[in-house]
């Protein structure tokens, strides 16, 4: 946790913005009591039976501006019990909204993980901002290699902070604006309600809070037994990905636990009843798999997986020009018996893998039709082995 003599204060004086920060302070339900013009406002906050009461500057031309925010920003840390690093970067990112992943709660690595688990972490990050943001595009129960493509733009547009200490601390930025305001006065007056549509940003890290809260309702609830309504939280953005994502996260921080907290940008409205804090267990992994195999039973057809196994059937009465097969392979890592449509030339392929007794391997969409999956768009079909 950063002290009030250990964080870099003139970047922040340097950007520092008082209408901003009023809106901070707005949205943590600080009452104003007095103010003098271009000088400061005084505001009042009771938490927990005591009253804290902070000074905000006004004016950035103020000659005693340094010792003011930091009076400040100690008020704020001591009413927040936050590390004041975090709390400057709110402040500093009115355009954004926040979101940090704190893995490894329990770790023996004091602030660190090992370099492979590192970089594995910050993959799981990305996937699960992809599934949260495949989610607000297109509900679905999982999602394979192709992507969305406007789920794809949203994590390229994304933005990594500084990791930080608190266990291991792993932040992003989520724009929510794609035009932003030019001005402090703007964005106060920026707050989006009725009809008015919510950008993609701001839905996506709205749906990866509301399903991270269903996930761990679900994890507890099939715990105790009970059943789940699992289409609802497939539409909701409970999504396997999504669930893997979660349980890598917790295994890539040596199994102790995660947290993942939002602060809300202030230039629109947070949104109305959903959770901004999320802890996952130590033991939540097994009921994670659990949870992620029982959205996943929700999918009857699977986009852009590749397949590979042994032909075991082949139909054709022209088979120069078209024909059907029969592979005996795996999905999702299970025995499975796929039935796909070949054009001619694939199909002559096929004939001799089967007489040479060798594998073939192609990718394609998946639809489960009883106990036998139908492989259509195949493409990228060789034989292998």
């Amino acid at each position: 946790m950063a002290m009030i003599y250990e964080l870099e204060l003139a970047p922040f004086l340097r950007t520092y913005k008082p209408l901003d920060t009023l809106a901070y302070l707005r949205d943590r339900n600080w009452i104003l009591q007095d103010e003098v013009p271009e000088r400061y406002a005084v505001l009042t906050k009771h938490t927990n039976g005591d009253e804290f009461e902070v000074q905000v500057p006004m004016s950035t031309v103020l000659r005693d501006l340094d010792r003011r925010v930091l009076e400040l920003l100690q008020t704020l840390h001591a009413e927040e019990e936050r590390p004041l690093d975090q709390i400057v970067e709110d402040l500093s990112l009115p355009s954004m909204d926040i979101i940090r992943t704190r893995i490894g709660i329990d770790s023996r690595y004091n602030g660190t993980l090992p370099m492979e688990d590192g970089t594995n972490a910050f993959r799981e990050v990305r996937n699960l901002f992809l599934a949260a943001a495949c989610s607000a595009v297109s509900p679905k129960p999982i999602y394979t290699k192709r992507k969305f493509q406007q789920a794809m733009d949203y994590v390229r547009g994304a933005r990594l902070g500084q990791t930080q200490r608190g266990s291991y601390v792993i932040t992003v930025y989520s724009p929510v604006l794609d035009d932003l305001p030019t001005s402090p006065q703007a964005s106060l007056d920026l707050d989006i309600e009725g009809d008015e549509p919510v950008p993609f940003g701001r839905r996506t890290v709205s749906i990866l809070n509301e399903a991270l809260a269903l996930a761990n309702e679900g994890i507890a609830s099939m715990a105790k037994g009970r059943k789940q309504d699992v289409e609802e939280l497939v539409q909701r953005g409970v999504s396997v990905n999504l669930c893997e994502a979660v349980n890598a996260l917790n295994i890539y921080g040596g199994g102790t636990g995660i947290e993942l907290s939002t602060t809300w940008s202030r230039v629109i409205e947070p949104p109305k009843g959903v959770k901004n804090m999320h802890q996952f267990s130590s033991d939540a992994g097994s009921w994670l798999t659990k949870l992620a195999n029982s959205v996943r039973s929700k999918s009857d057809t699977l986009e852009d997986v590749s397949v590979r196994g042994a032909v075991r059937m082949l139909d054709s009465e022209k088979p120069k020009r078209y024909g059907k097969i029969k592979i005996i392979g795996t999905v999702e890592d299970k025995s499975a018996t796929i039935e796909v449509n070949l054009d001619g030339e694939d199909y002559l392929q096929a004939i001799v893998a089967h007489k040479a007794e060798r594998q073939v391997e192609l990718s394609g969409d998946l639809k489960k039709r009883g106990k036998v999956w139908q492989l259509n768009k195949p493409s990228d079909f060789k034989v292998i082995g």
